[in-house]
């Protein structure tokens, strides 16, 4: 019976104590759970925004770490994380921040700065640069080249070399890379090439929502080819005007000189038709009309050189001069009807009424 339980209490201890030891190696091999501190995730991000205004990178990025160590579920955390891989991916090769400081000096004097160009086109050519900074270097001396000496040529000489790497850069400087060639080429008149290169930097949906509503609202490279066409369109407008005053003009001087006058009914109809479309637009939508009051003193000053011209053209002895000379003169008044109507039109913002 003794032996019988002196069995029994050393299998109970050998069964403590093998209990005991397991217990001990699995929490010897259990990882210690990460800290979750929001406060201090708070201060370190607090502090890395601080470094980040004073121009002072590198301990902008110790402090984001340190930030994500302090808590991985903390309020900060995305932002962190964000902040961090754009800091990163704008680090020179040599482990530094020296490009990023040169190329945010020269944002902060402004691209009118004296030598600013020539400090980012130096920037630039630099080999120890990130590919999002050569990028961004890059995208500041095309916006220059666009905005401020007008020359799309340079411009897409710069993006042009940057653009077969654009599928590496983080999105946001592939997204502005893209506006910038897109806006180069067509501002060097390659518009189906630019209208690709907007639509390839758009996300599949976002691309096919965007040609639905392409009449609605138009991307950049679109608003760039409209306001040429407009532009355009004013030069013509204009030079149908001076064609028509040029030659109209002097015989209108010598036909409403002559006698007998003839009184010109012609203008009751005219103004009547062009007062009748004024108010029915403005009953349509109110305060669109405003444009129409020009455009009926020009169509009655328009009609006035015809009528003239057309006494004097008409005194002419008869023959294919006085029929040449009559048609010449119909054209011409008509088109300078038509740039009127253009000018009077964009001078009051009103070309989107009318499909312009």
């Amino acid at each position: 019976m003794r032996r019988a339980g002196a069995a029994a209490a050393v299998g109970i201890l050998l069964a403590l104590g093998a209990g005991e030891g397991r217990a001990q190696g699995e929490g010897e091999g259990r990882t210690a759970a990460p800290a979750d501190d929001p406060a201090a995730q708070e201060e370190a991000f607090r502090a890395a925004r601080a470094a980040e205004g004073e121009g002072r990178w590198g301990e902008a990025a110790r402090q984001y770490a340190r930030a994500l160590d302090a808590s991985r579920r903390g309020g900060r955390t995305v932002a962190a994380r964000q902040r961090l891989a754009w800091i990163e991916a704008r680090r020179d090769a040599g482990g530094g921040f020296g490009g990023l400081e040169e190329l945010q000096a020269a944002r902060g004097a402004g691209s009118g700065a004296p030598g600013a160009r020539e400090r980012v086109e130096r920037l630039f050519a630099r080999g120890d640069l990130s590919s999002a900074l050569r990028a961004e270097a890059g995208i500041w001396l095309a916006q220059d080249a666009l905005e401020r000496r007008g020359d799309p040529g340079a411009a897409l000489a710069i993006t042009r070399a940057l653009w077969p790497g654009a599928a590496e850069l983080p999105p946001e400087v592939r997204g502005i890379l893209a506006r910038r060639h897109a806006e180069a080429l067509a501002g060097t008149g390659r518009w189906e090439e630019a209208r690709a290169v907007e639509a390839g930097a758009l996300e599949p949906a976002v691309a096919a929502a965007a040609a639905r509503s392409r009449a609605e609202r138009l991307g950049p490279v679109d608003l760039m080819a409209r306001e040429e066409a407009r532009r355009r369109l004013a030069l013509a407008s204009w030079g149908a005007l001076l064609a028509f005053g040029a030659v109209g003009g002097p015989l209108a001087w010598r036909g409403w000189r002559r006698r007998p006058r003839p009184l010109p009914w012609g203008f009751l109809p005219l103004l009547a038709l062009v007062g009748l479309a004024g108010v029915l637009v403005e009953l349509y939508e109110p305060s669109s009309g405003r444009a129409f009051p020009a455009l009926a003193a020009a169509a009655a000053g328009i009609h006035g050189v015809a009528a003239g011209a057309g006494i004097e053209a008409r005194a002419r002895p008869p023959g294919a001069t006085r029929r040449a000379l009559r048609l010449g003169l119909g054209l011409l008044a008509a088109a300078a009807t038509l740039g009127a109507a253009y000018l009077v039109f964009a001078a009051h913002g009103e070309l989107l009424r009318v499909g312009l």
